[in-house]
């Protein structure tokens, strides 16, 4: 049976969070790319990953 593809995007104010939250969730899925983009809202930096994965 082919496993199925999934998207999750995570958020966070600080890159090192989010890092954090992306190795939590690698615990428990297989993930096969991760895209980290940097945006600016009112001045202040936010980070944006998507993660395409698998389930275990």
């Amino acid at each position: 049976m082919q496993s199925r593809m999934m998207v999750k995007i995570f958020e966070n104010d600080y890159r090192n969070f989010l890092e954090n939250e992306i190795n939590e969730f690698a615990a428990d899925h297989n993930i096969q790319q991760v895209s980290i983009s940097t945006g600016v809202n009112n001045y202040r930096e936010y980070y944006v990953a998507a993660v395409l994965y698998t389930e275990n």
